[in-house]
């Protein structure tokens, strides 16, 4: 097995950086760098089209069949009125204090897709939300297995059915509390609610099982090498990388040459640093780098499992100090530039989009005929420092440091 560039990987330290005025010294001429990033691009289009076939289709996310109406979300946003001058607690705030602030719209979303959903039925004679869902629960609780067997045939993954299914429980969980009744049949609703969420879990868990490395690989969503394999790609593109920064002291980037640098620079969190969930990284602000900066390290607490977890490190890299320095200004100017503005900036100067972060990543090695999402990254990670740790080139101290 090749020595780890993740272990062995040194980097120069700034003080031994010296300056050399050498007469001799050339200085790279503006044609001959046009001509490296024209032969860099090159040669990503050629690979693109030898590989392109290598990937096989992967479906496309199912679009949602059902809509969300104004009336269910007021309630879920507004809460309960019991009278003139007496509201109960919104779900709005029930799920703030159980979820981080930006997977709330989704869930907000989601239960009001389900309301409207029991709406349309015949047998809810009841249409507004809180009435309807206290109804569903005395006389129609399976009308809830009937929207999940409808998502399930309209061809949602387990997965995104389950968390549908988390969303239902949070909800009925919330009408029991704020209710003064029906407490009972809430209940038997939530417990039934359970049963499918056991069910759902097991299809997910046996999907995963199905998922060997070696399927992955056929996949081409794993590296053949691993991690390894791909910090080799990651190096064989430095060149067009360190290009691109020589061209941003000259002129604009496109929008292309931007999203590429981009791209690589998030890439190298996960093939260069040791980082978990995408969500704190897409986030972080300018002032979560100067952090970082100063520490070493950053403290990110706004991800999905931060109830739970509190707090998830973030680690720097050589390359993204590089993109701060001389790339993200291309589309943050700093006379416009603040502490609270994004750290990772789309060629518009706005955050990324959902999803966009992982795409951007998949665009620095689509070329080369893989799709890798961050979630595969952080897998195979993971994989690379259990057999380091195995083979005895870690301590027990450094791997849990590591996870």
């Amino acid at each position: 097995m090749d020595q780890s560039l993740l272990v062995s990987l040194n980097t120069i330290p700034s003080n031994e950086i010296t300056s050399n005025d050498s007469e001799t010294e050339q200085t790279e001429s503006f044609h001959d760098l046009i001509s490296i990033i024209i032969e860099e691009e090159a040669k990503l289009t050629r690979l693109s089209a030898q590989n392109k076939e290598l990937i096989p289709q992967h479906p496309k996310k199912t679009n949602c069949i059902l809509s969300s109406d104004k009336e269910s979300l007021d309630f879920l946003k507004k809460g309960i009125q019991l009278g003139p001058d007496q509201v109960r607690m919104s779900f709005l705030d029930f799920i703030s204090q159980k979820r981080v602030k930006k997977s709330l719209e989704s869930i907000l979303n989601q239960s009001s897709q389900l309301i409207v959903f029991l709406k349309k039925n015949d047998i809810c004679l009841e249409k507004k939300s809180y009435p309807l869902l206290l109804q569903v629960s005395r006389d129609k609780p399976t009308l809830l297995n009937e929207y999940f067997s409808l998502l399930h045939q309209q061809g949602f993954k387990s997965s995104t059915i389950l968390t549908r299914i988390n969303s239902a429980i949070m909800l009925i969980d919330y009408i029991r509390m704020v209710t003064d009744t029906d407490f009972r049949n809430l209940s038997d609703l939530i417990e039934r609610l359970g049963r499918e969420r056991t069910l759902y879990q097991t299809i997910t868990s046996r999907e995963c099982q199905q998922k060997t490395r070696e399927k992955l690989i056929e996949m081409r969503e794993w590296g053949e090498d691993g991690i390894i394999g791909l910090q080799r790609l990651m190096i064989e593109g430095w060149t067009y990388y360190d290009a691109l920064i020589r061209l941003s002291l000259h002129t604009k980037l496109t929008s292309h040459q931007y999203s590429w640098t981009l791209g690589y620079t998030l890439a190298s969190l996960w093939i260069f640093a040791v980082n978990a969930r995408a969500q704190s990284i897409e986030s972080m602000t300018m002032k979560d780098w100067k952090e970082m900066n100063t520490h070493q390290f950053y403290l990110a607490n706004e991800f999905k499992t931060s109830k739970s977890y509190g707090y998830q490190i973030v680690a720097s890299t050589d390359i993204l100090k590089l993109f701060v320095c001389y790339l993200r200004c291309q589309v943050i100017p700093s006379d416009v530039d603040s502490d609270e503005a994004i750290l990772f900036p789309n060629f518009k100067g706005q955050p990324l989009a959902s999803g966009e972060l992982t795409r951007k990543i998949q665009n620095i090695f689509s070329p080369y005929g893989y799709h890798i999402t961050v979630t595969r990254l952080r897998d195979m990670l993971s994989t690379h420092i259990e057999e380091l740790y195995r083979l005895g080139r870690i301590q027990f101290e450094g791997l849990y440091l590591l996870l």
